[in-house]
């Protein structure tokens, strides 16, 4: 019953998300065949019978059909959903037809028209990160190195926690986006980094194993490692306690922060990861601050802010700092207003602020985050202001990790120690709308960028062509991404978009590619290729799909 239940769920989750994604590809071919005064006869979500439809006043049938697999717009001229011509029919096409035909069109208006739908799949893609960019922000996300593991290509390599990748062969590292990008698609060769260590440029090569990973779908894949963790800039701030657990069990509640584990300064929560994987299940002394409303009055003063760069800055001051990573060359935009530092004979210090008070707000403005403070205090100069604080009452307690097993991202079991809780999501930068559409048109040329690639380095038998996935597959992550929540089933969405825009685009008889393919030789010989040479292109197009379709489905039942 579970099995047949998981069956639904999966099903479910592929038919919503695939028939989105294939209606806005063929709603963009429809919607430019009518402007180009095209006559659409069906516009199908789905191949083969017919299961429901209504014909609207246009004379076009929309319908759903039995086969979920994709759909089609067929015009006016052509003979079936491939849009393969009827040369014969054309031919005895009145006037009046040979102006709403599809074949009779120009040929610049029949590239539009075949175009449009992948460029909707592209359209789609960047509404989608647009959208979740301005909801969300974006991930902050410093190449800093939290993490060697032993034995890695990153320990071989010589690298150290500390270390901030600043170029991977030669190309500049803003974030650790730009290190995955040139890593994902690694087969095995050296990569060249350039990294900052004490204020040191070194160099050196590394070789990424290929291991077996999880991937965020939850199945097994094999990627290039580099076997780094990357230090995440999150507060040490619980956001969940696991009933039953050993933080449970000593009063440990959420929203606490954890300051101390064995007398040793915790900056953020990978460092309570660390001291809790170190401890192999004996006692933690742990101390951690829990709140309560605190209210201060106090006037800013122009002061001298040292920055990264050993430049000084006259700034209005209160004397607060909180804590980020010494390589970032600012404050991150979204890092909560958190004071992890009072400087003595401040402003702060003599209103009695405390490190771990958390700002709450300035004169009735909300501070989300210490830029907002920063910019607060700005305005403010030789005026007082009011602070409302939530104030981090010291506490302690004894802590004893349990020993439990946990599958790793092989699949194998191994015992490690925890005390279940959970930390915060990683902080996001707030970005307005025309960052959020760059930044989503930057993702979308990357997928693209990455796919093309892949797709080359199986062509060539640089990359285990296992990594093909069908319709099982789809259908798999189509229900994990349900299960995870609405921002993973928009991510699978995106991907989704941007790879069925994008391989609609090979030159393969069949495919939008193809036709478009067909439509460069029409310009270049000044007339279309016989019917003979287009039904053999479509013929060895329709074969090398089914081909690939069944090995896809062979892959998908392999990994099942």
């Amino acid at each position: 019953m579970e099995l047949f239940s998981h069956f639904l769920h999966n099903a479910f989750a592929f038919i919503v998300i695939l028939t989105a994604i294939v209606f806005v590809h063929e709603f963009g071919h429809y919607l430019v065949a009518k402007i180009a005064g095209v006559k659409v006869e069906a516009f199908s979500i789905g191949f083969g019978k017919e299961i429901f439809g209504l014909t609207d006043q246009s004379g076009t049938r929309w319908k759903i059909s039995i086969l979920p697999l994709g759909g089609y717009v067929k015009m006016f001229g052509d003979i079936g959903p491939s849009s393969t011509p009827d040369t014969k029919k054309i031919k005895e096409f009145t006037p009046e037809e040979k102006k709403i035909a599809f074949h009779t069109k120009p040929l610049l208006a029949k590239a539009a028209i075949v175009s449009a739908g992948p460029i909707a799949n592209f359209i789609l893609a960047i509404v989608i990160l647009t959208f979740t960019y301005y909801v969300h922000g974006k991930p902050i996300s410093i190449p800093e190195v939290g993490e060697v593991q032993p034995g890695s290509p990153a320990a071989i390599a010589g690298i150290m926690e500390g270390d901030l990748i600043i170029a991977i062969d030669g190309e500049a590292t803003q974030d650790v986006e730009d290190i995955d990008e040139v890593v994902s698609i690694n087969t095995g060769t050296a990569i060249n980094i350039k990294l900052k260590r004490n204020n040191q440029i070194l160099e050196t090569k590394i070789t990424p194993k290929i291991e077996e990973h999880k991937s965020i779908f939850g199945d097994k894949a094999k990627l290039p490692t580099l076997g780094i963790q990357y230090s995440a800039l999150v507060i040490p701030e619980v956001s969940q306690v696991m009933p039953g657990s050993a933080a449970a069990q000593v009063g440990i509640k959420n929203g606490d922060i954890i300051t101390q584990i064995d007398l040793k300064q915790i900056n953020s929560f990978a460092d309570i990861q660390k001291a809790v994987k170190n401890s192999k299940g004996e006692p933690l002394n742990i101390s951690f601050l829990r709140s309560e409303p605190v209210e201060v009055k106090l006037t800013p003063q122009m002061g001298t802010r040292v920055n990264h760069d050993g430049s000084n800055q006259k700034i209005p001051l209160i004397g607060v700092r909180t804590k980020v990573s010494p390589k970032a060359n600012s404050v991150p935009e979204n890092i909560p207003p958190l004071i992890m530092d009072v400087v003595k004979d401040s402003p702060s210090d003599k209103a009695g602020i405390k490190v771990g008070d958390l700002i709450e707000s300035i004169n009735g403005h909300k501070t989300k985050t210490f830029v907002d403070v920063q910019n607060l205090i700005s305005k403010n100069l030789n005026k007082e202001i009011t602070i409302k604080l939530l104030r981090k009452n010291q506490m302690s307690a004894i802590i004893v990790p349990k020993i439990e097993k946990i599958k790793d991202d092989s699949g194998a079991e191994k015992s490690v120690p925890l005390i279940g809780i959970r930390s915060i999501e990683l902080p996001r930068n707030p970005i307005g709308f025309i960052s959020s559409f760059a930044e989503a048109n930057k993702q979308i040329y990357r997928m693209c960028k990455l796919t093309l690639k892949a797709i080359g380095q199986i062509i060539t038998g640089h990359r285990d062509a296992s990594e093909i996935s069908g319709p099982i597959g789809i259908a798999k992550y189509s229900g994990y991404s349900f299960s995870i929540g609405l921002d993973m089933v928009l991510w699978f969405m995106t991907i989704l978009s941007v790879n069925l825009g994008l391989v609609n685009l090979f030159p393969i008889p069949t495919l939008d590619g193809g036709h478009l393919l067909y439509y460069l030789i029409e310009m270049l010989r000044g007339k279309p290729l016989a019917d003979k040479y287009q039904n053999i292109g479509f013929k060895i197009g329709i074969t090398l799909i089914v081909a690939l379709a069944i090995f896809a489905i062979i892959n998908d039942i392999r990994k099942l």
